[in-house]
């Protein structure tokens, strides 16, 4: 690993998410991480933006954002900080 740490592979982690499972399920749905498997998402549905700067400068240790799509839609994109 680039940081000198060694750890157990994910078992699945080579294969592409999808959320099928989780949509057939219930109504209602937020899946995080949703912008990597977007083309795999239904049409309708909106995106949820989580500002996780605290502070003005961004860092280099975590992503700035994360994102997640929301079933639900009222508006097309929302900010969460």
């Amino acid at each position: 690993a680039a940081n000198g740490r060694a750890y157990t592979p994910v078992v699945g982690n080579e294969e592409e998410f999808d959320p099928a499972l989780a949509l057939s399920v219930g109504s209602h749905h937020i899946l995080w991480g949703a912008n990597h498997y977007a083309h795999k998402l239904p049409h309708i549905g909106r995106w949820l933006v989580w500002d996780k700067r605290c502070q003005q400068q961004p860092t280099r240790t975590q992503a700035d954002c994360e994102l997640a799509w929301c079933s639900d839609y009222w508006d097309i994109l929302n900010l969460y900080r």
